[in-house]
């Protein structure tokens, strides 16, 4: 693992080495959705979802952006009874509504419940059951299942790396800010792929 520990230094495994130029290419990962009770519950991402060795026979997806929907439909095909919660009053959020509208007609013709403007409240275990408290249109209701997915999106890894020392402007939620030749803010220092790319 290397650290920027300055503008044009990096330590790895203990040694300090110099740069003319440098690359972060650090990914991301599967984000954490602030809900209670989720990580006593356990729950899958698109990276753990292929440990699985049994199907679901119920599974709540929370988030219906691609990552969502892909599962949500996969596993809606090869049998499980899938719901799917978002927020907001569509699926596929950032896409345009009627090619939307395409994907959310697919989904009840393949038997998926969409559950629009609903807030996941709280998650928690009953047994073996899983259970998600959910609020839609001001009601509270349980779903109960027996796994539940979360597909809200890609988190940049930008921690750890010592940005702040070498002068790379970062957000948390968008990652590396580059211009459009994927430098950064250190001319020496470019960035790659989803740490920088803003559709994760």
């Amino acid at each position: 693992d290397g650290l920027f520990t300055g503008p044009d230094i990096m330590e790895v495994a203990g040694k300090r080495l110099r740069f003319a130029k440098a690359a972060v290419c650090t990914g991301a990962r599967a984000m954490a959705p602030p809900i209670p009770g989720i990580e006593e519950s356990g729950y899958l991402t698109n990276e753990t979802v292929f440990s699985l060795t049994d199907l679901p026979q119920r599974l709540v997806v929370i988030g219906s952006g691609p990552i969502g929907c892909e599962m949500a439909q996969t596993f809606a095909r090869l049998g499980s009874r899938v719901t799917i919660l978002e927020r907001g009053d569509h699926i596929l959020p950032r896409e345009d509504r009627n090619a939307s509208q395409v994907v959310h007609d697919a989904f009840l013709r393949d038997g998926v419940e969409i559950c629009l403007r609903t807030a996941t409240v709280e998650t928690a275990r009953q047994g073996t059951d899983k259970i998600v408290i959910v609020e839609q249109d001001g009601a509270r209701r349980e779903i109960e299942t027996d796994a539940i997915l979360v597909g809200i999106g890609r988190a940049p890894n930008v921690e750890g790396l010592g940005l702040e020392a070498a002068g790379i402007a970062y957000d948390g939620t968008r990652g590396v800010l580059v211009n459009e030749r994927l430098q950064t803010s250190n001319p020496r220092i470019y960035a790659a792929g989803d740490i920088c790319f803003p559709y994760k």
